[in-house]
């Protein structure tokens, strides 16, 4: 809490814990109480947007804007606001730093764990390019070169941290280019130089990592919640693996008021896109798979309960801090291990990716994109996945008239049917193969054989 003393000279000041925890101050010369008491609240507002990795709201972004230039030198040197361009620097035009500072602010539509993301792409950024470096003298090699420098692991902060994979370069480099567009549209630069990046960088960069894909059978998944600790680990695995739910933001996003039992229908919200229209939420079954693990909560849960995943619900969700504090991969792991496997890469993912694959094999592709939350081209890039069922299924004899059948001696050979000849009962055909002559083509004495 943001808190105002007065020293013996009247002057105010305001102390706090700083972005490092530290007791730190700002000193605000001889306000009024209440002036100075203003300036404490907005201090705290802009450590919390910090500390949570959230865009500031528009009342504070507005304050912060109109604040004289000596509190905006104060907070600055704190970290809680980007400095302002000087006279002075406006010469050299936009500041990298800077703008990328005042970028992340503006976007108020990010979540959590995509602030994170872009912080990643901006620590990059000025790593590589300096703060001070001014957007205009970005050029397209530069950017290129950016790109390699992701790919060559430099970008990692300790030695011990693995290197980027290939498609978390082609990640970030993508968000970069989002953030210079916005720099184009505000008209700091003219054109983007993270334009033509992909060509020069195919070698290093991967829209997709199917390396790292794995289908949980149903199988395995039984011997894994087992393990879980109780009725509600049960349901937050069944919902990821059966519900094919984004763990952890939607699971825990669940109300029961949002299950309606007497449909067989659970409206869960969606977070990721609630800033699109019409995405704030979507409408699935209750899976036959899925609906033992939730009654069996709904069983155990208190009487009046509002949360449905209520006991494990994280303390950062509770304080509103976003979802990338949650930190439910950590217990995953340790279930996955009881059950005797080695965790998988992108646990919860390939989770909700191994329900996708299910439902392209019983459901029209739409369909299963929609009850999913995300698009058809989505899905077949990040999430459908080829099975060894399908290699089998696609070696099997086929079953269609005219077509080969095993030999009735037990040798194994495949033979064709014999003219005239009736398919067997077990091939659902029962119609007899007859010839037809004279097809246009092969003269009179071509036969082809038909159904």
């Amino acid at each position: 809490m943001a808190s105002v003393s007065t020293d013996k000279n009247g002057n105010r000041r305001i102390v706090f814990k700083n972005l490092d925890r530290k007791r730190d101050a700002i000193y605000v010369g001889k306000l009024r109480m209440r002036d100075a008491e203003t300036i404490a609240n907005r201090i705290e507002a802009l450590l919390s947007a910090k500390l949570s990795r959230r865009p500031m709201e528009s009342d504070l972004a507005e304050w912060t804007a109109d604040i004289p230039d000596w509190l905006a030198d104060k907070l600055a040197r704190k970290g809680l606001i980007a400095p302002r361009v000087s006279d002075q620097d406006s010469d050299r035009g936009a500041l990298l730093g800077d703008f990328l500072t005042d970028h992340l602010a503006r976007r108020s539509d990010l979540k959590g764990t995509s602030c994170v993301v872009y912080e990643h792409v901006q620590r990059n950024l000025e790593a590589f390019f300096g703060k001070d470096k001014p957007l205009c003298e970005i050029t397209e090699g530069q950017a290129v070169d950016f790109g390699r420098y992701l790919a060559a692991g430099k970008a990692r902060r300790n030695k011990s941290d693995a290197k980027l994979s290939r498609t978390t370069v082609d990640r970030r480099m993508s968000l970069a280019t989002t953030i210079f567009n916005d720099a184009v549209r505000h008209r700091l630069i003219d054109n983007n130089p993270f334009t033509e990046w992909r060509k020069p960088l195919k070698n290093v960069i991967s829209r997709t990592n199917k390396a790292r894909q794995r289908f949980i059978t149903r199988e395995d998944f039984a011997r894994i919640v087992e393990k879980a600790p109780d009725v509600e680990w049960r349901l937050l695995l069944a919902l990821a693996r059966f519900g094919g739910m984004r763990v952890p933001s939607e699971p825990l996003s669940l109300k029961w008021t949002d299950v309606d039992w007497e449909h067989n229908q659970i409206r869960v919200p969606c977070p990721k896109l609630e800033h699109l229209e019409g995405r704030e939420s979507r409408i699935v079954p209750i899976f036959g798979e899925l609906r033992p693990f939730l009654e069996q909560c709904r069983d155990a849960a208190e009487p009046g309960a509002e949360w449905i995943i209520a006991k494990h619900r994280p303390q950062s969700v509770r304080n509103g801090d976003g979802w990338h504090n949650a930190n439910l991969r950590t217990m995953l792991h340790k279930i996955i291990r009881r059950a005797g496997f080695e965790p998988w890469p992108r646990a919860w993912n390939n989770l909700r990716a191994s329900r996708a694959t299910e439902l392209a094999e019983e459901f029209a592709s739409h369909v299963g994109a929609s009850w999913l939350g995300h698009t058809e081209e989505i899905a077949d890039a990040h999430y459908r996945q080829v099975l060894p069922s399908h290699f089998e299924k696609a070696t099997r004899v086929p079953t269609r008239a005219g077509a080969e059948m095993p030999d009735e001696t037990g040798s194994g050979v495949i033979r064709p049917l014999h003219e005239n000849e009736k398919a067997p009962e077990f091939l659902g055909l029962s119609a007899p193969r007859r010839l037809v002559q004279g097809m246009p083509g092969g003269g009179g004495g071509n036969r082809t054989p038909v159904l």
